[in-house]
């Protein structure tokens, strides 16, 4: 159906106009935005600092796991690792997030509480062509980016 009354076309034109105007702006404002990169290992440094050290791990809790992911993660290589190559430093997973491709392991204090249980999730994601993992995601997100 359409209208010839002009004043109908021009609301029409106008209505049109604001509408690609908006997807405009919203679409530049995202292109522009900082992203977050996930990966970065200086994400998880809020849990601690202290030196990876592969045998330690197997035998620390999630608090003090959480203390040595930073380390851990800072010397990820950008090709990204094995499966046997995470288990080989991190041993087997013992938590679930999203997939069972992921290696998923709680980190950190049990006094943090979120939809995911106690403590933090420390998730790493596999690239679906090759699966090496290449990424990591911590989960509930550190308390900085919580705002």
């Amino acid at each position: 159906m359409v209208t010839s009354d002009p004043l109908i076309q021009k609301g029409l034109k106008v209505l049109g106009f604001s509408l690609l105007g908006l997807v405009l702006l919203f679409g530049a404002v995202f292109y522009f935005s900082p992203r977050v990169n996930y990966s970065d290992p200086r994400r998880l440094s809020f849990l601690g600092t202290d030196a990876f050290d592969r045998e330690a791990w197997k035998e620390a809790d999630p608090q003090e796991r959480g203390k040595m992911v930073f380390s851990w993660a800072s010397s990820f290589p950008n090709e990204g690792l094995s499966r046997d190559d995470v288990v080989a430093d991190l041993g087997e997973p013992d938590a679930r997030y999203l997939s069972d491709a992921n290696l998923t392991y709680r980190v950190g204090p049990q006094t943090v509480e979120s939809r995911f249980g106690k403590g933090y999730l420390f998730s790493l994601i596999p690239d679906t062509t090759n699966g090496r993992f290449v990424r990591f995601w911590i989960m509930p997100f550190p308390p900085s980016e919580n705002q």
